[in-house]
């Protein structure tokens, strides 16, 4: 079957595309890593860098005790407490 079949979804290619971007499914509460070492958060949406690497937004409490929305590298998230953070 031809990628080029368009619909008002796209291509059939930008369709299956975006069926694999999906499964990075937002679980909710996570842990990320700052500077002052492990906080958690809750993770608001996944964002898909250029480069092809993974970012989450997540709102936080930062060291203010003010509520905010962080950018936060995929590779400093996770959905586990930490050891020593439970």
């Amino acid at each position: 079957m031809s990628s080029l079949i368009r619909s008002d979804f796209g291509t059939l290619a930008d369709r299956a595309l975006g069926m694999q971007e999906t499964k990075a499914s937002v679980p909710g509460h996570a842990w990320a890593k700052f500077e002052d070492g492990w906080r958690p958060v809750l993770l608001v949406r996944w964002i898909r860098n250029p480069d092809g690497t993974w970012a989450g937004e997540v709102a936080a409490v930062d060291d203010n005790g003010q509520a905010g929305l962080f950018v936060v590298a995929g590779s400093l998230l996770r959905a586990d407490a930490p050891a020593g953070e439970q």
